[in-house]
């Protein structure tokens, strides 16, 4: 929490050190059935548009590789389990202290794929994961590869689009009302829809901006 708001501020700096400057924003579009709602029958879960393309998610994901630290945090945040993780900087050989009981309850199989530049694969595949998510700045030429393996879902970029990213992880997992909700949380004054520095909910608002300073 205490580095959330400070770190997205500073956003747009890292993004320019890291020569990850967004080429524009991406559209994103949800399939034809409600957030909350049962496909029917032999109709996927949820038809994601996205900086790659179009993918077909069969079921609600229950076990998600991500590839990058924003979406670790996004989906850890949006109460989603992650079994696969690439590490970079302040993420190596375990999650960040940072994202607290979320991490705990959610990323309890979480274990690491490789590196950021240079992800497995073969790690990938043993976790039998049913998304992959990650960013086209980030691994643009392994995206046929890796939808060999899951569904897989990419951002145009990381960084300064954070929240477009969050909506995208809602969209992905079927969870668009709690990604609304936590964005809310991050930029409502505390005291003002937060529920105080070490309420859940403000924690998981403020965790949101750990991974967004890259």
């Amino acid at each position: 929490m205490r580095a959330f708001r400070a770190v997205a501020m500073g956003v747009a700096g890292a993004v320019l050190s890291l020569g990850l400057a967004a080429c524009g924003s991406t559209s994103t579009t949800a399939g034809s059935q409600p957030a909350g709602t049962q496909p029917a029958e032999g109709q996927p879960f949820r038809v994601i548009k996205h900086a790659m393309g179009e993918t077909k998610i069969p079921a609600q994901p229950k076990r998600v590789v991500a590839l990058d630290q924003s979406f670790v945090d996004a989906v850890l945040t949006l109460e989603t389990p992650v079994v696969g993780y690439s590490t970079y900087r302040s993420i190596e050989d375990k999650l960040p202290d940072y994202l607290g009981s979320v991490a705990a309850e959610y990323g309890k199989e979480a274990t690491p794929v490789g590196t950021l530049e240079q992800p497995s694969l073969e790690k990938i595949m043993a976790l039998k994961p049913d998304l992959i998510v990650s960013a086209k700045v980030r691994h643009e030429a392994l995206y046929a590869k890796l939808s060999q393996i899951a569904p897989t879902v990419f951002s145009e970029t990381t960084g300064a689009i954070w929240k477009e990213n969050v909506r995208l992880m809602g969209q992905a997992l079927g969870k668009e009302e709690l990604a609304d909700t936590k964005l809310k949380e991050f930029e409502a004054p505390r005291g003002e829809g937060r529920r105080g520095d070490q309420g859940e909910g403000g924690q998981a608002a403020d965790r949101l901006g750990g991974p967004f300073r890259r």
